[in-house]
């Protein structure tokens, strides 16, 4: 808009207020009293106008400033009005001089200035409107009573003119209103640029109003007039500032600062959306009956998620959410949780839940975070994975450690006396043939070749028993069954304990590695028990139910307090690690449960597929036979 437009825009209500003025200079001319009451009149029209503007709208807007100016305004409107009954002349209340209305005057300049004040000091508080109104009509009612009553400090005397209680007053006034303006600056920001400068502009105009009425003799002079004119001004800028404002553009007062909550909380939404947007998470609200109301993330598009077409629905409805029917009830229900879900393709996501409340603290929706972890979840089974097999390389390095010791000192020793006997052999044959009695000679040649060959008979089954542990060969001919029992009976032999292995073998037998896996592990769980559970019986059963294989080592050992697992591994070193390690290779998992003083029982349960399909198999040939 040009600013040619602008003025001519303006120029009818220009030309309409000259025009007003005008007419009250002529009424002026005419009648004096007329004009006064006329300029009055438009002032509690004004006064008492803000006042029912605010009080039909305390429902919607709370704040203090309009509050406090609704409640002032109709002080203002009171005592102005008994100012203008009250006026030289009018003869409503006899027996009063022209120091009546002036002290009314000053009274209700009082009011309005304090109600300005007090208005922008609480501004953005929260203000109870009826406490207001009771405190502005307690107010009133004293001035009225004082000033009534005579007990009011004189403002004015018949032929003397102002006193200096009255100007001082005007002074006082006028020092509020700066602060007025002061505070209005200061608050520039909280206010609509043009409700700012009319406000600025009203204020000013009340202190000059203030200056002429400190410099009048008589009520009808021209100073009075010029600063009823004033005064005029001042109001009807107040009447644009809060009723042409507050109904033309509410938002721009009576809401001001609701839409600036609500910018505030657009902007707020708005950058929500961006950190939801670019952020691999995903967003979800619902209300109380659990359907979505907000649905938001980078992550939904590559799950088939349109969030559209999700809003309004019931989350069951929707496929590919990260989030449950369950999960949302019992956010409803009142309950905070996070769990981790599968999502298809190895994807996992972390989702947070929490009830969503209002201000009387009853839940009326919930809320749900969901974050895409599938990249730290692979990262972790990576680094588990790099453990395992760091574990692994370990172990396979303190098993290389004990062969190399059983060998240096079993087989090593005895082939380094098999070598010193072939030497004593090989020194006595020549003595043989030269000894006078070869019977004798031939009796000692004997006695070493015996010697030699008992070595030669120790090496060889220390080298098959270091064969047998390294993979018993009764594993691979006679399946897993064969081979618990095989050890369970080596182990009672080499110890004081009594192994009993219960189960048949298994038909079809399972895949090699699976075997050798659920070997290893007892292995490595009767080792634990000869070393810590001071057991005399252990248990090995071995059995297959619903397609599940299961593996059970159970003994009458101290036991132990499962709460102290890991001081347990640690005891045992870090066998049971691998065990578990063991178990998840063979596509199983593993459980211990212990007592102290009930024993231990650790099982190993796997799926076995191929006994179900052995067993249709036998099923279907009795069939056909």
């Amino acid at each position: 808009m040009t600013r040619r437009t602008t003025i001519a825009n303006k120029l009818p209500s220009v030309l309409l207020w000259g025009a007003i003025l005008a007419v009250l200079y002529a009424t002026s001319l005419y009648s004096y009293l007329l004009f006064h009451v006329a300029v009055e009149v438009f002032i509690v029209v004004v006064a008492f106008s803000v006042f029912v503007m605010v009080y039909n709208t305390r429902r919607f807007d709370n704040s203090a400033l309009l509050n406090v100016l609704g409640a002032g305004f109709f002080s203002v409107a009171m005592l102005d009005f008994f100012h203008t009954l009250a006026y030289k002349g009018m003869g409503i209340f006899t027996g009063y001089d022209a120091n009546l209305p002036t002290q009314l005057w000053v009274a209700l300049r009082y009011v309005h200035s304090l109600t300005m004040l007090a208005a922008l000091l609480l501004m953005g508080k929260q203000v109870r409107f009826r406490w207001l109104m009771a405190i502005s009509g307690g107010i009133s009612l004293l001035l009225l009573v004082a000033i009534f009553s005579r007990v009011f400090p004189t403002a004015y005397i018949e032929g003397v003119g102002l006193t200096p209680f009255k100007i001082i007053s005007e002074y006082a006034v006028a020092a509020i209103y700066l602060c007025v303006i002061g505070l209005l600056f200061a608050k520039k920001q909280q206010f609509d640029p043009k409700v700012f400068q009319l406000l600025v502009a009203a204020s000013a105009g009340a202190i000059v109003t203030g200056m002429f009425f400190t410099l009048y003799f008589s009520v009808y002079d021209v100073f009075n007039k010029l600063g009823h004119y004033l005064n005029l001004i001042s109001f009807y800028l107040v009447y644009k500032a809060v009723l042409d404002t507050g109904l033309r553009r509410p938002y721009a007062l009576l809401f001001r600062e609701l839409k600036q909550s609500e910018e505030s909380l657009r902007r707020s939404e708005g950058l929500l959306r961006s950190v939801f947007g670019n952020a691999s998470v995903i967003l979800m609200a619902t209300d109380r009956q659990g359907f979505i109301t907000l649905l938001d993330g980078k992550e939904l598009p590559d799950l088939g998620i349109r969030p559209k077409d999700a809003i309004g629905r019931p989350v069951d409805e929707v496929a590919h959410l990260p989030v449950s029917c369950e999960d949302v009830q019992r956010a409803l229900a009142g309950e905070t949780f996070a769990i981790e879900k599968p999502l298809g393709e190895g994807t996992v996501f972390y989702s947070s839940f929490s009830p969503l409340r209002d201000g009387a603290g009853q839940v009326i929706g919930m809320i749900a975070v969901a974050t895409d972890i599938t990249e730290r979840r692979q990262a972790e089974e990576m680094s588990r994975r790099v453990a395992q097999a760091a574990r692994v390389r370990e172990a396979e390095e303190a098993e290389r450690r004990r062969l190399a010791r059983e060998l240096h000192d079993q087989v090593g020793g005895n082939l380094g006396a098999l070598s010193m006997s072939v030497g004593v052999v090989k020194a006595l044959l020549p003595q043989m043939l030269k000894h006078a009695n070869p019977e004798e000679a031939l009796e000692i040649l004997s006695a070493q070749l015996d010697s030699s060959l008992e070595l030669v008979q120790q090496t060889s089954q220390s080298i098959r028993s270091v064969m047998a542990d390294l993979r018993p060969a009764v594993l691979d001919e006679f399946g897993l069954a064969a081979a618990l029992r095989w050890y369970g009976e080596r182990l009672a032999a080499r110890t004081e304990l009594i192994v009993q292995v219960e189960g048949d073998d298994l038909q079809p037998r399972p895949e090699a590695s699976v075997e050798t896996e659920l070997f290893r592990i007892t292995q490595e769980a009767l080792s634990n028990v000869v070393k810590h559970a001071s057991a005399s019986r252990v248990t090995i059963s071995l059995t297959h139910e619903d397609g599940m294989l299961s593996l059970v080592i159970a003994d009458d050992g101290v036991g132990f307090d499962p709460a102290q697992l890991p001081e347990a591994t640690e005891h045992g070193g870090w066998g049971l690690g691998t065990m578990v390690e063991r178990a998840e290779a063979a596509g199983g998992h593993l459980t211990v449960e212990s007592q102290p003083g009930k024993g231990t029982q650790l099982s190993v349960r796997l799926p076995w597929p191929a006994h179900q399909d052995a067993r249709h198999s036998l099923i279907e040939r009795a069939a056909a036979s």
